[in-house]
């Protein structure tokens, strides 16, 4: 139980670092320098080294050991097409659930009330709040357990790329817009329309990402 703490410690301290700008895309992360800034041993960092991997924040390569990864836009694609799939198929499922519409029409009238806000800091800030809503309640709302911890698990690895990279275009009044439609076609129950909305918006997502990467 100590070493996963210990792991799950060194697991956000390296992930702040990199988020922070102490250690850049393509640099080394060197593990007795890191176990020397997180006052651990080496064990956990190396644990949090290859979970970071996974997260794909992290490149562990032979005899270089682990850099910050760069932004790889062929795994990138990859990512985003498995989240359409996963979020497609969720967004149905919320529709043949049996509960009380209430909660998405309540976070369907916070984002219409956000998206009034004249100051666009204080909007975007509303606007990140209510998405981790939109994800849990999705999740919530998901008859399939599987499907649903899929959805929460890709959705840290997406966060996660949205902290490092500084490819990765934001825009939440346009994103906002998109689980609106996402949310208004569960409330009405239509499984179709829910589902190729919620695959539409990721596909989009992607778009404006390759946009940024490769303008024309």
């Amino acid at each position: 139980m100590a070493s996963t703490t210990l792991s799950d410690k060194a697991y956000i301290g390296i992930k702040e670092l990199i988020r922070n700008g102490k250690y850049l895309p393509g640099e080394p992360l060197p593990e007795e320098e890191l176990s020397r800034i997180l006052n651990m041993s080496r064990t956990p960092i190396r644990v949090a080294l290859q979970r970071l991997q996974e997260d794909m924040i992290v490149s562990i390569k032979p005899r270089m050991g682990a850099v910050v990864a760069t932004l790889d836009l062929s795994q990138l694609c990859s990512l985003y097409e498995a989240r359409e799939a996963i979020e497609g198929m969720v967004a149905r499922l919320n529709c043949r659930k049996a509960i009380n519409v209430s909660p998405y029409e309540e976070l369907l009238c916070a984002y219409e009330a956000t998206a009034e806000i004249a100051d666009p800091i204080k909007r975007d800030e509303s606007f990140d709040e209510l998405n981790n809503k939109y994800v849990k309640l999705l999740s919530q709302g998901c008859s399939n357990s599987i499907l649903s911890k899929m959805m929460l698990s890709i959705q840290e690895k997406v966060h996660s790329l949205d902290r490092v990279s500084h490819l990765i275009p934001i825009f939440p009044d346009i994103g906002a817009k998109e689980r609106m439609d996402v949310l208004r076609a569960i409330i009405s129950r239509d499984e179709q329309k829910s589902e190729n909305m919620a695959r539409q918006r990721i596909r989009n997502c992607l778009k404006r990402i390759l946009d940024a990467a490769m303008p024309h």
